[in-house]
């Protein structure tokens, strides 16, 4: 059965299980989704979605409901297409419209891990038998348990069973989330999970592509290489991560990405702001942004980190022209508390 990934226009997705020969529709509709719909004969065109990623059937559908030059964009009406993989779905409407119900799920912490003065590894457990479905470089919203805050934190990565998730998560001098991991947090503890959320994710990769990351903004990219290295046809087409953080410490989980560098076409160019190392490159990730490095090839092109950072590379792009097919950018806004 394929897996069928609904963005919808708020950040929040539903991933669901279709069944052969059934259309979108039919399956959201099985999961009490509502897509907006009216005629469920590709007559009137309300159901017009936006194909992401994967193959369907497109089935039958007039030229007022879906024009021809639409289906070359991608759009296809959720009353008449049929899955043939996996795929993720944009559909032009808000959740709440379509009647999502978010899920909220207890987890147990299963352990904390200090991978450095700033940063923590937090990984959780599902017991009732809830799958962790995300696509790769999403987010939660955790509840801390001793204030009722709720603060949003990418998937790190997934175990093999989708029942244990983990999270990085950046330690502030008076954060509410970094006061309870380092006061109150323990093994065998209660966290309530949402997810997922966002429309920051990995697409197909047919051109080569440029990861960029600052500090723990590393963590929807490692659930990306996540998933390519676990898939059994690797992407031709080969990937460049930058990644960048203050200090030789603050570059974490370095042993996994390298890794990944081993089974996929990845180069991995690291550097630190604030001191010297005989390890990293002195700077920013900006450095490397420049036709003597890139050259003149069209990238796809992923940011992810504090919003400075951000706004630093997408700059550097605009000034250097560097050639690029597609831009998706996730800032990591801090929160006041």
């Amino acid at each position: 059965m394929a897996k069928i990934a609904l963005n919808f226009e708020d950040g929040v997705t539903k991933i669901i299980e279709g069944k052969a020969g059934e259309s979108v529709a039919d399956t959201a509709y099985d999961a009490r989704i509502n897509i907006p719909l009216d005629c469920k004969d590709g007559i009137c065109g309300i159901c017009k979605c936006k194909i992401k990623s994967g193959s369907c059937d497109l089935g039958f559908y007039i030229d007022d409901a879906l024009t021809e030059k639409e289906a070359e964009e991608g759009f296809a009406l959720a009353c008449q297409m049929v899955p043939k993989t996996d795929m993720v779905i944009e559909i032009l409407a808000s959740s709440k419209a379509c009647k999502v119900k978010i899920e909220s799920h207890a987890t147990t912490i299963t352990d904390i891990q200090f991978l450095s003065s700033e940063v923590v590894k937090l990984t959780v457990t599902e017991e009732k038998g809830h799958k962790f479905h995300f696509l790769p470089g999403q987010y939660a919203n955790i509840e801390i348990p001793t204030s009722k805050v709720v603060r949003a934190y990418s998937f790190s990565g997934v175990s093999h069973n989708a029942h244990t998730v983990e999270f990085l998560v950046r330690l502030l001098p008076n954060g509410a989330m970094s006061n309870y991991l380092r006061n109150e947090a323990k093994t065998g503890g209660v966290l309530n999970l949402m997810e997922p959320f966002g429309s920051f994710y990995l697409r197909d990769i047919t051109h080569p592509t440029l990861f960029f990351a600052g500090g723990t903004g590393i963590a929807p990219f490692l659930a990306m290489l996540e998933k390519l290295s676990k898939e059994k046809k690797h992407p031709a087409s080969p990937i460049h991560l930058y990644y960048g953080a203050t200090t030789d410490e603050n570059l974490v989980e370095l042993e996994r990405l390298y890794d990944y560098a081993t089974q996929l076409q990845l180069k991995i160019f690291t550097c630190v702001s604030i001191e010297k190392s005989a390890k990293h490159a002195q700077g920013f990730v900006t450095q490397w942004i420049n036709k003597a490095h890139l050259g003149k090839v069209g990238y796809d092109i992923y940011i992810c980190g504090p919003p400075p950072m951000v706004e630093a590379v997408k700059k550097a792009v605009a000034e250097e022209q560097i050639v690029h097919n597609h831009f998706y950018e996730e800032k990591f806004v801090q929160s006041g508390n």
